[in-house]
């Protein structure tokens, strides 16, 4: 159920350079105005009954059905790869969606018959929950994201979540190399006020107390902490960088999954210049 939830352009990046044509380099037209991005939300759900229980799988998908071209197109290329599927398989919003929930009924089926088989008590349902959402957008950048929650048994469910940004102009993933080399460890105090405020503890000695010690240091001397960048790569949401940390990264399942925002003009020297130009 931890499933990585990191995004890939590779796939979209090869519609664009395709769909774009010769003698813009592989430039969308997004920039144009009169041509915005449109979604609209699609949804569904599948189910079985077993144990007398009615076990099932629903998505809740923002779907790009209009706009540039080749900027669609690698908008999904993204979200068919989320989901291992083919670029055919997001022709549009509902064989999308319907592709998403009937392989996720798949894995609920499996865990299903497989605890039967093992005489495992099914005291509820089992579900799997899927989103894709637009989060956030201006000229210049689009943000998508990718959440959800699974329960196939056991104490508690599995919740997820992560985002992914990319460049309208010409559809480069901006979250791969977002901030500079080694900006990481220079961001160390301002992730950790982020987290004492996320966690609403008082200080870092408290912080520490909290999460997971294993790659995570406290130096008592001089109050600093030294905090591992999540898995997930970041984001951007208005004028700010998102880091979300999985469930269980770096602290226990109860306190959710931690989150680190930053606002852009108070990193900009830790960022790539490429970001902090279209935020300027």
């Amino acid at each position: 159920m931890n499933k990585s939830l990191v995004f890939s352009i590779m796939f979209g990046a090869a519609i664009l350079t395709g769909c774009a044509g010769g003698g813009n380099n592989g430039e969308t037209k997004s920039a144009d105005k009169a041509e915005p991005l449109k979604f609209q939300q699609f949804t569904d759900s599948v189910s079985f009954q077993e144990s007398g229980f009615t076990h099932y799988a629903t998505i809740k998908a923002d779907f790009p059905v209009s706009g540039p071209e080749a900027l669609v197109n690698v908008l999904k290329g993204i979200i068919a790869e989320r989901f291992d599927l083919s670029i055919d398989d997001a022709k549009d919003g509902q064989t999308f969606a319907n592709k998403v929930v009937t392989s996720k009924l798949e894995r609920v089926k499996k865990t299903v018959t497989d605890d039967v088989a093992d005489e495992v008590p099914i005291q509820m349902e089992y579900y799997i929950e899927s989103n894709i959402t637009k989060v956030f957008e201006n000229d210049k950048v689009i943000t998508l994201g990718a959440s959800g929650y699974d329960f196939l048994g056991g104490v508690h469910g599995q919740a997820y979540g992560s985002g992914v940004t990319i460049r309208k102009s010409d559809g480069k993933n901006l979250s791969q190399n977002m901030l500079k080399a080694g900006a990481w460890d220079q961001l160390q105090d301002k992730v950790a006020a982020e987290l004492c405020k996320f966690l609403e503890v008082a200080n870092n000695k408290e912080l520490y107390e909290i999460l997971f010690k294993e790659n995570i240091k406290f130096d008592e001397a001089t109050n600093t902490l030294t905090i591992p960048a999540p898995q997930n790569q970041p984001f951007i949401v208005d004028n700010n960088v998102v880091f979300d940390y999985a469930a269980y990264e770096i602290a226990p399942y109860a306190v959710g999954m931690p989150e680190v925002v930053l606002p852009i003009k108070d990193i900009e020297a830790q960022l790539n210049p490429e970001v902090v130009e279209l935020f300027k």
